[in-house]
């Protein structure tokens, strides 16, 4: 079910001059029994409030009922969505009300909610109400796993077609394993060496069995182990290598072209990417350094993203620099080598970063989560490892992750980002021109701090999972929605 949410944020939405010619006509009726009545700071007189709409969002057909919550409500009261009445309203008391929403005018977005007493007392409220395209549906499941999870990934590491959940719990030092065959029931851990705190799936040693690679937190010499797959669905004791003190992310890709995928790591506490090439030898494991990229003093990556974005086949590697507020692409070329990179100024504290053209330009754009600012900026890609920019869209507290995916089936990327500090994950339809909708909300356990997009029941549509780090479990989302 969706989460019933109140804050409506979006950077840049305004009123429309029709809407504010309708509160404008609405605030002139019954000025004889208002005249008296004292100004109150919502753009209204009299003492009344509105505080929240919920739902805050409504297709735009209308017909949803909503409750609306505030102060100074009295029998007889009128509802207006923008510049339409609403139907079907009851006063349930001074500070809640009922009504079905009217047909949206024909656009999306943000519309006032005015309240209008019969006494001529009216209060307006702007941003706590939107109309969107299509509404989601979305039913959610809470599972255990271990403590403080952190990261989250979605893959089919036993080969029966359906995707595994698997989460890096950075405070029980392992990682659960939960099987599509058995719905998820009774994840299995296996240990790590220290917390984990990111998560890579590739076959890293020939054998045609899928492997984990775990980036693991503050060990100076057990900071990259890989879990062996034993062809069962489970994985073997840890073998660890060291690379560079608390990576935060890692990647994998077959650099060199040699049908070995290589590992990409991003530590924290240096300013520096390490390529791993991938040496091993059935049934072993070795790893050695094949390039070291640089990055500007101060950059303190936290996230890493390969994507092909100037459409030759190679991918491009794009850092999240947390301290520098800025994004650095390196520039993929035969041979595995990167060069570059270009630096894009993002947003504060960039924490994650999600690839897709959200323009409809055919050129890849990226978004970058700003946990500083509690934004998402999208930079507009053209398609050589530079950038635009583009708009830029409020989150909820404490947002973690950023992805992109079309989450109602319409063709157009759409954004979900998990809000770890509102225990949430707000989902922005995308208009396929770079215009997203007002957030729609779904409630997940405590303090989301990792999130995949997979299909997970494998209907064509796509499931989130986020790993909730407060209630050490995952929340699977099964998107239910229709067009």
């Amino acid at each position: 079910m969706l989460a019933r949410k109140s804050l409506f944020p979006r950077v840049g939405q305004f009123l429309g001059a029709g809407s504010l010619a309708a509160l404008l006509s609405l605030s002139i009726t019954s000025c004889e029994s208002s005249s008296s009545l004292p100004p109150n700071d919502m753009g209204g007189v009299g003492s009344i409030s509105v505080t929240s709409v919920s739902p805050s969002v409504a297709g735009m057909a209308g017909g949803t009922a909503v409750a609306i919550y505030g102060s100074g409500f009295v029998q007889g009261a009128t509802v207006a969505f923008g510049n339409k009445q609403a139907s079907e309203v009851t006063v349930l008391s001074s500070s809640k009300l009922q009504a079905v929403v009217p047909a949206s005018d024909g656009s999306v977005g943000s519309v006032p909610v005015t309240i209008r007493n019969p006494d001529g007392s009216f209060a307006v409220a702007t941003g706590l109400f939107g109309y969107v395209r299509v509404v989601l549906d979305f039913d959610a499941e809470r599972i255990a796993v271990g403590t403080h999870p952190v990261a989250v990934i979605a893959e089919d590491t036993n080969g029966d077609s359906g995707p595994e959940i698997i989460t890096a719990n950075d405070g029980s030092q392992d990682v659960s394993v939960l099987a599509w065959n058995v719905n998820y029931k009774n994840g299995v851990s296996f240990s790590t060496p220290v917390g984990p705190n990111a998560l890579a799936v590739a076959d890293f040693n020939g054998n045609k069995i899928l492997d984990i690679a775990v980036a693991c937190n503050n060990a100076s010499s057990q900071d990259l182990a890989i879990l062996s797959g034993n062809g069962g669905g489970g994985f073997m004791a840890p073998v660890t290598f060291a690379v560079g003190r608390n990576p935060t992310a890692v990647v994998t890709h077959d650099f060199d072209g040699d049908g070995k995928p290589d590992l990409i790591l991003a530590p924290r506490t240096g300013d520096t990417v390490f390529v791993l090439r991938n040496i091993s030898v059935t049934p072993g494991f070795a790893f050695t350094s094949m390039a070291t990229y640089p990055l500007k003093t101060g950059s303190a990556p936290s996230a890493l993203l390969l994507e092909d974005l100037t459409s030759d086949v190679y991918p491009e590697l794009v850092t999240a620099n947390y301290s520098d507020g800025s994004i650095s692409t390196f520039i993929g070329n035969s041979g595995g080598v990167l060069t570059g990179p270009k630096h894009t100024v993002a947003g504060a504290q960039v924490l994650s970063l999600a690839a897709g053209d959200v323009t409809g330009d055919q050129k890849k754009d990226v978004a970058a989560l700003n946990f500083g600012t509690k934004t998402v900026t999208i930079l507009k890609g053209r398609a050589d490892g530079s950038f635009d920019p583009g708009e830029i869209i409020a989150t909820e507290k404490d947002p973690r992750v950023v992805a992109m995916a079309d989450m109602d089936g319409d063709g157009k990327l759409d954004l979900v980002v998990a809000n770890g500090g509102a225990d949430s994950v707000g989902i922005y339809l995308g208009n396929g021109t770079g215009g997203f909708d007002a957030p729609q909300y779904v409630s997940t356990g405590a303090t989301p701090y990792g999130m995949a997009i997979k299909d997970l029941n494998l209907d064509g549509k796509p499931d989130i999972v986020t790993a909730n780090y407060n209630s050490s479990d995952v929340s699977i989302l099964r998107n239910k929605t229709q067009r």
